[in-house]
């Protein structure tokens, strides 16, 4: 059991020597592949789950060994039913006719084949197309030593592979480092010697059939000969952010020179614009690479030219994205929108997925700016902004909200209150509606402004600040907006301090305490500095120090009292002792 363990690959070689294995879970995990030589020599296996993986596709005999095979899950991939994969179709039908071997396979892609069974797709439906060869070689004359270059392209679905045929004999590039065939096709032979005349072909081919081009011989010759293309760069479309290369080959003798240009006077980035054997290569393409680019090929008997333009697309991206809004019915809303792009993308608006009204209230500017007039509550809702082009679409969605106009209403109304003299007071005072209403203050009829007396913050509540008896009297919150306004009221007396107050025994307590102390204090040291025998010339000079003025001692045990008074509030507090707001 293998399943449900976040594995990605499988080794080739991963179950080798398990002869004997009968059944093999590999379900509910991330796989994206598999060697055709994974399951080689299971020849007891049983039951294969390897359903809920990442496989597009399977090679061709990778089951070939699992001769006892009763089950066989693949579905919950992601399946792509093209040509590769209709040796798998044809497998699968066996199978079934055989009846020997149940089997579970669904496609994924393409679209039109989503969720069919593998096996029931036909031939036509796995579109496979034969080679079709494209560009032919042709006939190359060239001096000893130099080197030739060959041309086949050819298509086909899936993608043809090219081989090279010479003499009849197929051409083994891994075996002569003098060879070389690049990712098109093009076969390019380096120091050309003798043993290289003679008669060549290429042949393309792939798993729905073969197709040869006609023969071109190879021939040497001695004499100088000016450059000639054998292939041209071409107008390529391409995409940015990827690569490509403009194709250039040119024959001669001697074997010419290439060099590349571009138009306007633009240099090369070399370090992503590199020449190699067969034409310039452009890495992680820029908008800066736009333009035209020249190859010259040339040696000491002439030179040619050829150019070939690079045209680069991007995808819809946005440059200004609209956000959600909230506004009041009645109200215009705009909404910006643009995007950048090559092709430049079309803006298209759209509501809850679907058009947008058409009475006329919602208009599309050519800037891509959707505006609506006299937003209603209907024109509520979710829209989206998409901008367009060949290349893909890039999406937005913002969120309308319309507030519906509504006169204020209070959600807080003032109570009548009291304060002490020379106390602070906050009266609350709230309201709400559509716009949300703002909150003044009257009293008497005279509306209260800012100052050091009173302040109103923005939820509306009225402080007064060391209330006296002038500032008794009724006082108004009114909440208007831009619809009306509404009033209520409320009357504050103002009272004068009577008797003791909260928390003066507590303080009273402190005083005498600290008095007890400091008057202990200073008749301890009078019994030490006068009622005992003096014993040296320090008893005497502190004797001789100590106040004998009254007031100076008086002073300095007021002085004394106040620090400890202070000393035990802060102490009393400190321990968690609290004042009885109720009287002790």
């Amino acid at each position: 059991l293998l399943n449900n363990n976040h594995i990605r690959k499988i080794s080739r070689n991963a179950f080798e020597g398990l002869e004997n294995l009968q059944y093999l879970y590999l379900y509910k995990n991330e796989i994206h592949a598999l060697d055709k030589q994974t399951f080689k020599g299971l020849i007891s296996l049983e039951h294969l789950y390897i359903h809920f993986n990442q496989l597009e596709t399977l090679q061709p005999e990778t089951f070939g060994d699992l001769l006892k095979l009763e089950r066989l899950r693949l579905d919950s991939n992601v399946l792509v039913c093209d040509c590769d994969l209709m040796w798998l179709g044809e497998l699968l039908q066996g199978f079934a006719q055989h009846g020997h071997t149940q089997v579970a396979a669904t496609c994924e892609y393409p679209r039109r084949l989503h969720g069919r069974a593998v096996a029931s797709v036909t031939v036509e439906e796995f579109n496979c197309q034969s080679p079709r060869i494209t560009f032919e070689p042709q006939d190359v004359e060239v001096p000893s030593g130099n080197t030739v270059y060959f041309t086949c392209r050819a298509e086909g679905n899936p993608k043809p592979e090219i081989i090279w045929i010479h003499n009849n004999h197929s051409l083994d590039v891994e075996d002569d480092t003098r060879l070389n065939m690049f990712d098109d096709g093009t076969l390019m032979i380096q120091n050309t010697r003798e043993s290289d005349q003679g008669v060549y072909q290429c042949m393309a081919r792939n798993s729905a059939g073969e197709a040869k081009t006609q023969s071109a011989m190879l021939r040497y010759s001695s004499r100088p000969v000016k450059p000639a293309f054998v292939i041209q760069p071409q107008d390529t479309e391409v995409l940015i952010g990827t690569s490509t290369t403009l194709e250039c080959m040119a024959t001669g003798h001697p074997h010419p020179h290439i060099t590349w240009t571009r138009d306007n006077g633009l240099e090369l980035d070399g370090s992503r614009h590199v020449a190699t054997s067969s034409g310039l290569y452009l890495q992680n393409i820029t908008q800066w690479d736009h333009g035209r680019f020249t190859c010259h090929a040339s040696n000491s008997y002439g030179s040619v030219q050829a150019a070939a333009n690079i045209i680069v697309q991007a995808p819809p991206q946005f440059t200004v994205a609209p956000k959600d809004q909230v506004v009041l019915e009645e109200h215009a809303v705009e909404w910006l929108c643009e995007a950048d792009g090559n092709p430049p993308p079309v803006i298209i608006w759209t509501k809850t997925g679907g058009q947008l009204p058409v009475e006329g209230r919602h208009t599309v500017l050519s800037s891509g700016t959707l505006r609506i007039d006299h937003a209603a509550q209907h024109d509520q809702g979710q829209y989206e902004c998409q901008a367009v082009s060949s290349l893909g679409v890039k999406k937005v969605s913002v969120q309308l909200t319309v507030k519906p106009k509504a006169l204020a209403v209070f959600t807080q109304r003032p109570q009548d209150t009291s304060v002490e003299v020379g106390k602070n007071i906050n009266i609350s005072c709230h309201a709400q509606g559509e716009p949300q209403p703002v909150i003044t203050w009257n009293k008497e009829g005279v509306q209260i402004t800012e100052s050091g007396k009173f302040h109103v913050d923005g939820e509306g509540t009225l402080t007064i600040y060391d209330a006296g008896f002038p500032d008794q009297g009724r006082y108004e919150c009114v909440a208007r907006n831009s619809f009306g306004l509404v009033v209520t009221n409320m009357f504050l007396t103002v009272t004068a301090t009577q008797g003791r107050q909260a928390g003066d025994d507590f303080v009273e307590s402190s005083i005498l305490d600290a008095v007890q102390r400091v008057d202990s204090a200073i008749n301890s040291t009078r019994r030490h500095l006068f009622s005992q025998k003096l014993h040296t010339s320090s008893d005497l000079l502190v004797q001789f120090h100590y106040p004998r003025d009254p007031l100076i001692v008086e002073t300095a045990r007021a002085g004394e009292i106040f620090e400890h008074t202070l000393q035990l509030i802060w102490e009393r507090a400190k321990q968690g002792l609290t004042v009885d707001l109720e009287g002790k």
